[in-house]
């Protein structure tokens, strides 16, 4: 089971407490050593965990708020294994998926289908809830995990955003 959806969840749950983005300037992360670059809509909050001496991770994040309304929260993040973990990528991404999904109070599967990204394999999938959607995809390459997330509340429309978001992934290395 993955460890990085421990680290995740926590702060897509926590949006109503973490300091908001409300412009819609967007800026490309490529944190140090991440192997990945990304467009955001807006300066990202940057947060590590240790779990033990198994797994490190980085997450950033960008909420973006309509005043004090929530309107989407945007994620990249990447955790690492250690080398003595040996990793199956299917079973690591379905694993990923299905805690994600879990650790998000009320939210249901809508849809799931396998990707890949520069070779790499890859996750997609669609929960729903009563209070928002989130669209999110995971990559594996050797023992890294990589996680894109868009959760977006109800009744705002952010398609063409959360697409401007995904579409701009790119691994660096």
């Amino acid at each position: 089971m993955s460890k990085l959806i421990g680290f995740l969840i926590p702060l897509l749950l926590l949006v109503t407490s973490v300091t908001a983005q409300s412009d819609d300037t967007w800026v490309r992360l490529a944190p140090t050593g991440g192997g990945f670059a990304v467009m955001v809509p807006g300066k990202a909050e940057e947060q590590s965990f240790n779990k033990e001496e198994i797994f490190k991770s980085k997450i950033y994040t960008v909420i973006l708020k309509n005043g004090s309304d929530g309107r989407a929260i945007y994620l990249a993040g990447f955790g690492d294994y250690a080398a003595s973990v040996k990793i199956d990528p299917q079973a690591e991404l379905n694993a990923n998926r299905d805690n994600f999904i879990k650790e998000l109070p009320g939210t249901r599967l809508l849809e799931s289908h396998t990707i890949t990204l520069d070779g790499r394999p890859g996750i997609e999938f669609t929960g729903d809830s009563d209070r928002a959607t989130v669209t999110s995809r995971f990559y594996v390459a050797g023992n890294r995990v990589f996680q894109l997330a868009a959760m977006v509340f109800k009744g705002v429309d952010e398609k063409k955003n959360v697409n401007r978001f995904f579409d701009s992934f790119a691994f660096t290395n």
